[in-house]
């Protein structure tokens, strides 16, 4: 995602404070932005958990497809086992 500039008014004593207190003014607007928008922050990490079984494996990549896989439109992290398990369900089903 693109980061653009802009221009916002702040109190000045206020400005102060936050110098003071070292805040990164920018993170801290983007980070409420977001929270008022109902927008959830997802940082990437090489392991998760499967949503459905709990099993703790690294995530599988283009290289190395052996790991959880990302399941979209549910956006969860789903282990072989339990996808292999999802599919056979909905085989059986109809």
């Amino acid at each position: 995602m693109a980061k653009i500039h802009t221009t916002i008014s702040v109190d000045s004593e206020l400005m102060t404070k936050v110098k003071e207190a070292q805040f990164n003014v920018s993170q801290e607007i983007e980070q409420h932005l977001r929270n008022r928008l109902g927008q959830k922050i997802i940082t990437p990490t090489d392991e998760d958990e499967c949503a459905f079984c709990g099993r703790k494996e690294r995530k599988a990549t283009y290289v190395n497809t052996m790991g959880l896989c990302w399941i979209c439109p549910n956006e969860v992290w789903i282990c072989h086992k339990c996808l292999r398990e999802q599919a056979l369900a909905r085989a059986v089903q109809g």
